[in-house]
């Protein structure tokens, strides 16, 4: 995996895994929740077998974010995913967008609303 770089609200909410940096905390810049963690196996394991957070909607188990194409597909869909509040869709991007950096994925949209088209 290829290190990524973010803009973070706090020093010391990146580790490095195996080489690679990923996201550690709970709160991003902009106080986006994010509760996506990195899954051993990624893909290859059972969906039923995913813990929620390797979910873009935890609550939800919905847009699995295991690997790059599933990053890909969690924000084509994004707006396709009935029953989400606000605060969850928040949630939900700012997972995507960890799983994203941590994937080598770029995003161009700035906010959630604007994966909603």
């Amino acid at each position: 995996m290829a290190l990524c770089r973010l803009s973070f609200a706090r020093v010391g909410d990146a580790r490095t895994y195996n080489g690679d940096t990923v996201l550690t905390s709970s709160r991003t810049l902009h106080g986006m929740h994010t509760t996506w963690r990195p899954v051993a196996g990624g893909a290859g394991e059972p969906r039923a077998k995913l813990p929620n957070s390797a979910f873009a909607f935890p609550r939800e188990r919905k847009e699995p974010l295991t690997d790059a194409g599933h990053v890909r597909g969690a924000i084509a869909r994004f707006g396709q995913v009935h029953g989400a509040t606000g605060p969850e869709r928040a949630q939900a991007f700012a997972n995507i967008r960890a799983a994203a950096a941590y994937y080598g994925v770029s995003i161009h949209a700035g906010n959630w609303h604007d994966l909603m088209g």
